[in-house]
């Protein structure tokens, strides 16, 4: 009975022996592989947790009746003094928390004091030639608790007649026509980054013309000027780190979406072999049709909230970053029923993610929340802690149903956030496996959700 005892103790000592040799050989073999993962800027992980931001699209289109491309007037004769601080109300009641205001456009038209080139605000009747809608803009951010951020194409202007970043669309042999605008852009963006106070997000839509090209020199600026700043395909070694387009202006990210890239502002799913870190950014307006700015006199419809639900689910959901446009009209305001829809989508996902029915987080390929009683889920949201980079490859969310584990979800990429639905299930535990992974899995939340879908009532049209 003694020698009995003593074999079962001896082989228990060897089984948890043998257990932490795995254990140390598992990390061992990671270590020895010497995985140097891209990381995230401080700025570029803020930008990530902020997670929902919201676009004010305006441009000479919207203000003037009469603009077309050859417009050179003064479009504030008679202005409407647009009403920045009912644009951040809606922005929160939407959940965004960070702003981006488009205030310079394919037009070209400065709508911010700018002594650059003579077409815009600086040089309107308007106040004197004093008005500053990004400065009303910023003042209303601050008053609401919203980030500011500014969008402000150097690649299109029509009033300089650049297109694709060249002056008279690179036709013939323009350096010096080309320096001069390149001098333009710095003398735009040291007003824009130095008298606005500390900017959080800047937008360089369809990027901008390398130094090497005859492109403006950027970098300086935003190092003297807003070197915590996260730019939106801006230039190559900006400080606060950069963020790329998906791809679409269709509110959906491609899954697998990475947080890396092989080289700066390369659109679209990303690379998990990348050795830049590079979030995406997925954009869309509420108007539907891939409209960006309101129309006057004619019909702009909406969006319906189970297509935002969708592509929250398809942008947040898939690790992105969500930005929703809600276009100003000529009354500088927004319609009345882009409002009710975008606080109706706010509250829906508050509805839907605020309380989760349990969470956990932690280190290693397998996490379990058990219940106390059989309970019903059908959402599961899962979070890497990227400040150590994107680290799984490969993993699946199983259910304890009757005492057998059962697959609920399964996936690949997860990075920033990963939410996943299924139809509704009773399951007593439910666990998190990560089956592949290029260093420890460290996941900072795995919750579940029972989420009952559309409980808020919304215009659908």
């Amino acid at each position: 009975m003694v020698n009995y005892n003593l074999k079962y103790f001896i082989i228990k000592v060897y089984i948890v022996i043998i257990g932490i040799m795995l254990y140390l050989f598992a990390n061992a073999a990671w270590a020895a592989a010497r995985v140097v993962l891209p990381l995230p800027t401080h700025n570029q992980l803020t930008w990530e947790n902020a997670e929902l931001g919201i676009f004010f699209h305006y441009d000479l289109q919207v203000a003037h009746p009469h603009y077309t491309m050859t417009f050179r007037g003064d479009p504030f004769l008679s202005p409407t003094v647009p009403d920045t601080d009912s644009w951040l109300r809606m922005a929160k009641a939407m959940g965004a928390r960070y702003a981006v205001y488009v205030c310079k456009h394919a037009s070209g038209y400065m709508f911010f004091q700018c002594h650059a080139y003579p077409f815009g605000l600086s040089y309107s009747k308007w106040d004197d030639g004093k008005a500053d809608m990004v400065r009303s803009f910023v003042n209303s951010c601050h008053k609401y608790g919203v980030q500011p951020g500014l969008y402000c194409t150097l690649s299109t202007n029509y009033y300089l007649h650049i297109s694709h970043c060249l002056v008279d669309n690179g036709r013939g042999d323009n350096t010096t026509a080309q320096a001069s605008y390149a001098h333009i852009c710095e003398k735009i963006e040291t007003r824009l980054w130095s008298h606005y106070g500390r900017l959080f997000y800047c937008w360089f839509d369809g990027g901008e013309l390398p130094v090497n090209k005859g492109g403006p020199n950027l970098v300086p600026l935003l190092k003297k000027y807003q070197p915590d700043m996260v730019c939106f395909q801006g230039p190559s070694g900006a400080p606060g780190g950069l963020t790329r387009w998906i791809g679409n202006e269709a509110g959906e990210a491609p899954y697998p979406c990475w947080e890396t890239v092989a080289r700066d502002n390369q659109s679209g799913a990303g690379n998990p072999h990348g050795k830049i870190w590079e979030p995406a950014e997925v954009d869309v307006s509420i108007l539907a049709g891939d409209h960006w700015f309101w129309h006057p006199g004619r019909q702009n419809p909406l969006l319906t909230l189970p297509h935002l639900i969708d592509i929250y689910y398809h942008s947040i959901g898939r690790g992105c970053n969500l930005i929703i446009n809600a276009p100003i009209n000529q009354y500088g305001r927004i319609a009345r029923t882009i409002r009710r829809r975008l606080a109706a989508f706010g509250q829906e996902i508050r509805h839907r993610f605020a309380y989760p029915l349990d969470q956990t987080s932690g280190r290693g390929s397998n996490l379990v929340m058990k219940f106390p009683q059989a309970t019903t889920i059908n959402n599961v949201m899962i979070m890497e802690r990227i400040s150590k980079g994107q680290r799984v490859r490969k993993y699946l969310v199983q259910g304890r149903i009757h005492g057998r584990w059962m697959v609920l979800c399964r996936g690949s990429s997860i990075g920033h956030e990963r939410l996943q639905q299924f139809k509704p299930i009773l399951v007593s535990a439910v666990r998190l496996v990560v089956l592949k992974s290029v260093a420890p899995p460290l996941i900072s939340k795995f919750a579940v959700y029972n989420v009952n879908a559309f409980r808020i009532k919304s215009e659908q049209g």
